[in-house]
This record gives C-alpha cells, structure tokens and sequence, in this order.
C-alpha cells in the first residue's frame, strides 16, 4: 500500500524518470513488444503533460479511501489552479484593519547577551523562541547578519540594520496567533542554522544568503492570518492587485522593497547594481517558493534534480532551486522540532485556522477544509500534513544533507507515532474558543 501511495503522490517527470529507467534494464533478447509498447505509450502520456512538475490527486483519490474532509483539503490548499472561484456576493473585502493593523507594542528588555550556550542554541533546530521578548528578538537577528558575516562582507550599516529589523517587527500582526513575528524569527533561526551546516554553507554564495536570510525574516510581512484562497474567495485588494497568484507571498515580498527604499532602512545601500539584481531575484523567487499551492512541484523538481543527477552549487539553477526549498522547509518545520515544540506551533496554526473558518461563516462563504470549530479534527490534519507534505519533502532534504536532517527525519517520525497515539484515543473537540497553548 504504501508504494501504491507514493506512486500515486508521483508528478509526470518522477514517473517518466522511473520508466526510462526501466526501459534501460529491459532484456531486449527476450523483448516483451506489448510491455514495451504500454511502456512507450506512458512515456509519451508523460511527455504530453503541461504540468511536468505537479503531481494530480485523481491517481491518490483511486488507491486510497480518504475522507471527503481530507479530499477537500488536498484541493483547496494545495492545487489552487484547478479550484473554482467561488462568488464573494455577500462578503466583502478583507478588512483594513487586517491590513494595516498597529504597530506592535513590544516590552523595552535590558540589552541582550548572546552567550555560548544560547550562540550554540541558535544553531541548532530544537531552539525555543518563547522565552524572549520582541525587543530582545532584534539583536538575535542583527547577530544572524555579523555571525554569517554579512554584516561585514555587505557593508551593512549597524543603524539601518536596526532600523530595518524593527520596521520589520512592527510589520507583523500580534493578533495573529501564527503568523506573527515569532513565527518570522523561527523560520529566520531555521534557515540560519541550516547555512551553518558544512553543505549550505559552502552551497549558498554570500550574497544569496544574504538574500535569503531577508527573505526569511520577511516571508510574512503584514500577513492577515488568512489564507490565499480566503483573499480570492472574497475578491479583496490583494487578490484582485495580484491577479489570484501567490497572493500574500507578492504582497510579502512588495513590503520587503518597500521597506528598503527607505534611506534609513536600506540594509543593501552598498551592494553594486549587479549585486542588488542578483539580490532582488533570489528573494523575490524564495518567498513565492513559499506558496503551499506550488509545494508539489517544488519538492518534485528538487526530488527529480536528485535522482537524475547531482545538485552543483556552480548552476545558478541548481542554487536557486536549494534556496528556495529550504526556504520553503523552514517555514512548515514544525512538525520535525521535538513534539513539545511542535504540538505548540501546531495549537496555533490550529487557531488561526478556526479563526478564518469563523470569518467564513460569518461572511456566508464555504467554510475551508478543518476550519469549522464545530466539526474538525486537528489530529487527522496534524497526521495528513506530515504524511502529505512534511515527509516527502524532508525525506528528500536528507538524502541531500544528511548532517543537516538526519535528526529532524527522526523527530518526524517520533511526531507522526505521537499524533497516531492521541489519534486512537481522541475525543471530539470541544465548541468554543480553543485553548492556549501551554
């Protein structure tokens, strides 16, 4: 069963690389001309396809009995090309204060030192940022900058610096139970701990870590806690400014810009014009990477990269490629930190989630799969995205960088055994507002 699942999760070009090299092992001395026939005849089905890289769920929905929930899920978030656009009429726009909310009001905290034992806590991917304020989280992220040595090599100016880490702080939603800054620095903390490994750092160029530490700390500037299909469904602005493609991503990256037109903010002052070209592009391309409605055919391309042959830090392509998926990786991590960590990000994704659901109702639109607070279960989604989305794609980065993911592949199937267990003895969750995470 389980091949029958991963074959039927293949994208076009995993199969046509898998039947290649079939076809390269046939005997032709004792040929089979109708096996070779269906054989060639798939490979031109394949060839035929105009989604080389996206896997479609029809094959999946056939080998495994899912729920009408789980099949809506798959749909809805992750193969919005192919989804309906459902007629806002009643609903209005996002609303403003969603997008331009206050700034948010951070506790003064004594200057922080970054000692040894929490320099080796950055580096690593069990790192907690709970225990710090949003003041004390700026001179952790100005020590990402000078510890890669970015700071140095980029000429950056120790005041825009700041400035432009707390003009990012305050672009973040507080109200927002996941997507608010903490959310940002853990992705941030991910990604620089990944580049502190002997693979990505001597994969990833200067100048494109700059552009992807950036584009961590920025890849959810002024999020509403809404998903994509959310802004489409209502035909908000941004939707309707973005045209229903990888709306909060572009919106996320125009914040980024416009942040660092600003003279005092302006951490890439010193980069030459080939230099800010080149910067511009890689974070530009990372946190669009970062849209779920494109997860497969990013872990596809990477998968088949892999397969077929080696990954060359000296291809511009190939880089982009290990930039943008780990950028990706970064941001749905949870589920491979510890359980404790992870069952913690997972209550408030859970929230923000019930929340939208909330909206949805009360805007008379279709309520999005696992959001209605009256009838979920975040066991089955916790599960399902793990088994869906987490696996496949760390699975992959491991057999890139096994230094790099060894542990968390570990933690992922510890996490995966832990949700299966509170499965089997899961009660119905209860109406009303969830709890707070402990």
């Amino acid at each position: 069963m389980k091949k029958k699942v991963a074959e039927a999760f293949e994208s076009p070009i995993q199969k046509l690389t898998r039947d290649v090299a079939n076809l390269s092992k046939i005997d032709f001395q004792n040929l089979d001309r109708q096996e070779l026939r269906k054989t060639l005849l798939d490979l031109m089905r394949s060839l035929g396809n105009s989604d080389l890289y996206r896997p479609t769920f029809e094959r999946l929905f056939k080998v495994v009995d899912l729920d009408e929930t789980t099949k809506n899920w798959l749909m809805d978030q992750f193969c919005q090309d192919s989804l309906p656009l459902v007629p806002p009429r009643s609903a209005p726009p996002a609303s403003a204060q969603l997008m331009n909310s206050n700034l948010p009001q951070s506790d003064r905290s004594p200057p922080l030192m970054i000692d040894k034992q929490l320099e080796a806590s950055l580096q690593s991917c069990e790192f907690e940022v709970w225990g710090f304020t949003n003041e004390q989280l700026i001179p952790l992220w100005e020590y990402f900058f000078q510890d890669l040595g970015l700071s140095a090599q980029f000429r950056i100016p120790p005041l825009a610096l700041n400035a432009f880490l707390r003009a990012a702080l305050a672009k973040y939603h507080e109200a927002n139970p996941y997507h608010n800054v903490r959310h940002a620095f853990d992705v941030t903390q991910t990604i620089f701990a990944w580049l502190k490994t002997n693979t990505f750092n001597s994969f990833v160029p200067p100048l494109e870590k700059f552009a992807l530490v950036v584009a961590a700390l920025c890849h959810d500037l002024d999020h509403p806690g809404l998903s994509n299909q959310y802004m489409i469904n209502t035909q908000s602005d941004l939707a309707l400014t973005y045209n229903d493609r990888s709306v909060l991503e572009n919106f996320h990256v125009y914040h980024t810009f416009l942040m660092l037109q600003n003279p005092d903010c302006n951490i890439t002052a010193n980069l030459s014009a080939v230099e800010a070209k080149c910067f511009r592009r890689t974070l530009i391309s990372a946190v669009l990477a970062t849209d779920m409605s494109y997860h497969f055919e990013l872990v596809s391309r990477f998968t088949t990269q892999l397969e077929t042959s080696s990954l060359s830090a000296d291809d511009p392509k190939h880089r982009e490629l290990v930039i943008n998926i780990l950028l990706h990786a970064a941001d749905i991590s949870n589920p491979v930190k510890s359980f404790r960590t992870a069952k913690k990000w997972a209550d408030l994704v859970f929230e923000e989630f019930l929340n939208q659901g909330d909206l949805e109702k009360k805007h008379g639109l279709p309520v999005s799969p696992y959001m209605d607070r009256n009838n979920t279960d975040q066991v089955k989604l916790s599960i399902n995205f793990l088994n869906y989305m987490v696996k496949p794609l760390f699975s992959s980065l491991a057999k890139f960088s096994r230094a790099a993911f060894e542990q968390l592949v570990v933690n992922m199937t510890n996490n995966q055994a832990e949700w299966e267990a509170r499965g089997a003895q899961s009660q119905p969750l209860p109406e009303g507002e969830p709890q707070e995470p402990k």
